[in-house]
């Protein structure tokens, strides 16, 4: 007997649903200003931000937040501007980048269930939407 969840039982279906489910609930994140710390954490910090002091965060490994401060150099130096827009633009699409590995995460360890996809794809949905 075959449901109309079955099209989603395909590796690729269910990803590409659960891609664009997230890109769907986070289509308003590009527009949106700073939230909460992030003008202290982006504007203020961001003459720091060149590859000496990313360089020192990396050196100071426990401390700091190297990948953190690495992206919004490299956001800082890509744009070359304060503007929310492109560091919110590569925040989702690192996002979704992690989505996908905990889709491919949950797909090996639900090999071999029939609906192994489906539920890789929803425990990508949540950990994306969370």
């Amino acid at each position: 007997m075959s449901s109309r969840w079955d099209y989603l039982s395909h590796p690729f279906a269910a990803g590409l649903c659960t891609v664009l489910l997230v890109l769907f609930a986070y289509q308003r994140a590009p527009a949106s200003p700073y939230q909460y710390d992030d003008h202290s954490a982006v504007v203020e910090a961001l003459p720091f931000l060149d590859v000496k002091g990313v360089l020192r965060c990396w050196s100071a490994f426990p401390l700091g937040r190297p990948l953190t401060q690495t992206s919004l150099a490299f956001d800082r130096w890509r744009t070359d501007t304060t503007d929310p827009r492109g560091f919110h633009v590569t925040n989702l699409f690192l996002h979704l980048v992690a989505a996908a590995l905990v889709y491919r995460l949950a797909l090996r360890l639900l090999a071999g269930h029939p609906r192994a996809a489906l539920a890789a794809a929803l425990a990508a949905l949540l950990f994306a939407l969370h």
